[in-house]
């Protein structure tokens, strides 16, 4: 594991488990806008797809993001030297906007993009249309109809990310899999907290820190899914019930991490951390390549 021991003054190359509708959008953009788009290769599965796993092709990158799971992105890009990272989000609020992420690809606005999306994405979102999401009794039989593959969207789709794919449903005792490999990796975030994302990440490679909002990509309509309707609520937590637990351990590992931020910061600069303090602090740190 990456010691916080001080801030990296040498770029390790990063690569990225760029979990659906957790933050990712706005960790590619971050990474975008100070390393650089062609330091970037953001959505790597595009790359890998029908191609044999070769990561000397992709050495050239500093930041690589995929919607892969872990051992498959490894195995395609990290030729043991890189530094791995996730984001999670809390499991209900992740699902529900999901689901409304694949229900908006079969709206007007979309058809350009729909037509780009894999087959089996559009036929997902083509029957989903067909139901009535906000009706507690019309997303059950809904969720109930999933098969491979498409369970895998919408079943503990956080803890099918850290561990080899199944088609099937994630049984309980591949959570300790998933756990595992959630451990083992340098940097653990979760989207509930992203300014403290952004700050250890600063922090980690010495990179100008993030200012004001930095989401993108958000579901643009929710079609009556509200996460805090208990209805809806009880529907969908079945789904997520390992993914709860993989985050709540993801929550204690990323709280370790930015504790150790603050620590080493405190003890370089002698101040009583506090939000300002932390910006101010990694904007004086940051690599200055005028």
């Amino acid at each position: 594991m990456t010691s916080t021991s001080s801030p990296n003054r040498r770029m390790q190359p990063i690569l990225y488990v760029h979990i659906p509708k957790a933050g990712g959008s706005a960790v590619n953009d971050f990474f975008q806008q100070r390393l650089g788009k062609a330091a970037c290769l953001p959505h790597a599965e595009n790359q890998f797809r029908g191609t044999q796993p070769d990561p000397s092709r992709f050495s050239k990158f500093e930041f690589i993001s995929g919607h892969l799971v872990l051992p498959n992105l490894r195995r395609h890009a990290d030729a043991g030297n890189r530094f791995t990272m996730t984001v999670l989000r809390e499991p209900l609020e992740q699902l529900v906007s999901h689901i409304a992420w694949i229900r908006f690809q079969t709206e007007s606005e979309q058809s350009r993009a729909f037509r780009s999306l894999p087959d089996n994405v559009k036929r997902l979102a083509e029957r989903l249309s067909r139901f009535d999401p906000g009706n507690p009794e019309a997303l059950e039989n809904f969720m109930a109809s999933l098969e491979p593959p498409d369970l895998g969207f919408f079943d503990n789709c956080q803890t099918r990310y850290l561990m080899p794919q199944v088609r099937e449903s994630v049984a309980p005792g591949m959570l300790r899999r998933a756990r595992r490999n959630l451990e083992a990796m340098d940097f653990v975030g979760v989207s509930e907290y992203m300014h403290d994302v952004f700050d250890y990440l600063s922090f980690r490679f010495g990179l100008e820190p993030a200012a004001g909002d930095m989401r993108v990509n958000e579901s643009r309509r929710k079609y009556g899914l509200d996460s805090k309707d208990p209805a809806i609520r009880a529907v969908l937590r079945p789904w997520c019930g390992l993914d709860q637990q993989l985050y709540e351990f993801a929550r204690m590992k990323f709280s370790v991490s930015v504790v150790e931020m603050w620590n080493v910061l405190d003890r370089t600069e002698g101040l009583i951390i506090d939000r300002r303090a932390v910006r101010k602090n990694l904007g004086k740190n940051a690599k200055n390549d005028k």
